[in-house]
This record gives structure tokens, sequence and C-alpha cells, in this order.
């Protein structure tokens, strides 16, 4: 039964997104007290997300999409189908990207993840500028922030590798069992 990975893609995930939002609200790095990492916070679910997703097929990768965008929307004030769209964005390049360059290597992941980041951001801040009754000024260029979450999640992204495949109940998502008859061979 593969019920409980996804139970736990949605806990870590919710986990992760909790952390992210406590970053981006309360550590201290910011120009005043309390103001926070903001653009400069780096997205620990999309770094989950895309540590899953090179290791699993596209509809596989696509349900965890879902399972972060829903545990995100849980903690986040972006509504839940334009987290899902963006975070399903990210697995499409992620997909589009594997099929023409090797995603496996620490670099080429971190530099996806940061592609995947600044898209996300960029979708996101489109997606709430649509939803605002009446246009609101805005201390910072979009660009700005997609640049700053691209390098801040880009970085994460490099620094973990593919360790948040790895956490605790996450194996049944990319884990495939072999077969005797498939190693077999080698000891005849």
């Amino acid at each position: 039964m593969r019920v409980l990975p996804f139970a736990a893609a949605f806990g870590w995930a919710l986990l992760l997104a909790a952390v992210t939002a406590a970053f981006a609200r309360a550590a201290p790095f910011g120009p005043g007290p309390g103001v926070g990492l903001g653009p400069w916070t780096p997205d620990l679910a999309l770094v989950l997300l895309m540590a899953l997703a090179t290791s699993m097929d596209r509809g596989d990768a696509r349900a965890v999409a879902a399972v972060v965008a829903l545990a995100r929307a849980a903690l986040g004030i972006d509504t839940p189908f334009a987290l899902l769209a963006g975070l399903w964005l990210a697995v499409e390049l992620l997909f589009w990207s594997a099929s023409r360059v090797r995603v496996d290597g620490r670099f080429v992941h971190a530099v996806v993840a940061a592609l995947a980041s600044a898209s996300l951001t960029l979708w996101l801040r489109a997606a709430a500028a649509l939803r605002a009754p009446t246009p609101v000024p805005l201390e910072r260029s979009a660009f700005d922030d997609a640049l700053a979450a691209a390098v801040a999640t880009g970085l994460v992204a490099y620094l973990l590798g593919r360790a948040p495949a790895r956490l605790p109940g996450l194996r049944g998502l990319w884990h495939t069992e072999e077969t005797w008859e498939r190693v077999g061979h080698v000891r005849s």
C-alpha cells in the first residue's frame, strides 16, 4: 500500500513549509527586527519535491507535487490551485530537463531546483496580482524576489543533494524492490 509514503510526504512537506515560513518571517537577518529572510528564504518543500521527483515516474511525481501543494497551502496565503499549478510546472521542468541532460548530479539538480524556484516565485506573484482587487504597489521587483529565491533554494538543493528523499517514511515513494530473478543472474 502506497498511502503511508504519501502521508509521510505530506507530513515532511508540512514540517518543511513551516520551517520555511518561520525563516521567512521570524529570522532576525533582515534590515529590521523580525523581518526575516524574506525573498532569500530557501523553499525547503520544493527541495524535498525535487529530490523525490528525480527518482520517480511522472505520475507519482505529480501526486507528490499535489501533496506538497496541499501542505504549503495549509500554512501559506497562496491559493491551493496556484500552488498546485506552480509545483506541477516544477515537476514538468524537472522531467523536461531530465530528457535533455542527466539531473542526477548535484550541480545540475541544484540548477533545475533554482529554475523551478524562480518560476514558482514568479507564478505565485502573478497569481496574487491577478487575485488582488486593486493593484498593490510593490517594494521590490518580482524578478528580484525570484532571483533571491532561486539562489537560496539552489544553494540548499546543492548542499543537500538527494538527502531529503531519504527522510524516514519516504522510501516507498522512490525505491522499487528488486526481485531475485533480476539480480540472480549475477551469481550464475
